[in-house]
């Protein structure tokens, strides 16, 4: 509240608040769960002709999920570029997967995850090791065995071995398509990760 005092009253001095003052705002917001005073403290900013930044898109998003609101953080990502002439990044993209996958959100994360691909944006480690575990966890096998052949198409794994093994431990745990089990595996064995 004081911070929001300080806000009004540079406002009220003639002082315009840059996007690194909005986004700090924005970041207590999501810190308070203010979903509502966030939105509206990003359409002023919007209003006031304040050009939005990387970390502002990155702190709506996380705003956004911590509040269970994954559609708007979605359709924030979709519309960003157009709306805003700058691409979101893989970094936005794992942002937006991690919030669904901290409700549970499955479906939404992979479909983050869609729409990232279709952006032409590739993942990176930290994509994969975020999204992986959450496939596991929802048990789509074809799609944990989708990330796994991202993860291993280098000469190098981009995520870590355990988290490989928990995810064949899982599939073999859980009575998982023995097609896809051993697909796995020869991934693995290809990409040299121990079993």
């Amino acid at each position: 509240e004081r911070a929001f005092g300080l806000f009004e009253d540079m406002q009220v001095a003639g002082l315009t608040p840059d996007d690194i003052i909005y986004t700090h705002l924005l970041e207590g917001c999501r810190h308070a769960s203010q979903h509502a005073r966030g939105k509206q403290l990003f359409e002023d900013m919007l209003a006031s002709q304040v050009r939005p930044s990387e970390f502002t898109l990155v702190t709506m998003l996380k705003l956004h999920g911590r509040c269970g609101f994954h559609t708007e953080a979605f359709d924030m990502v979709a519309g960003w570029e157009k709306k805003h002439s700058m691409k979101p990044s893989v970094i936005h993209f794992t942002c937006l997967m991690s919030g669904c996958l901290r409700t549970k959100s499955y479906e939404q994360a992979w479909q983050a995850y869609e729409l990232m691909r279709a952006c032409g944006v590739r993942p990176d480690s930290m994509a994969l090791s975020t999204l992986l575990p959450g496939m596991v966890a929802a048990q789509q096998w074809e799609r944990v065995v989708e990330l796994a052949e991202v993860a291993t198409s280098n000469t190098w794994c981009m995520v870590p071995a355990e988290t490989l093994n928990n995810s064949l431990s899982q599939m073999q745990g859980s009575g998982g398509r023995t097609r896809l089990v051993e697909r796995l595996r020869s991934l693995m064995d290809a990409a040299k990760v121990p079993v």
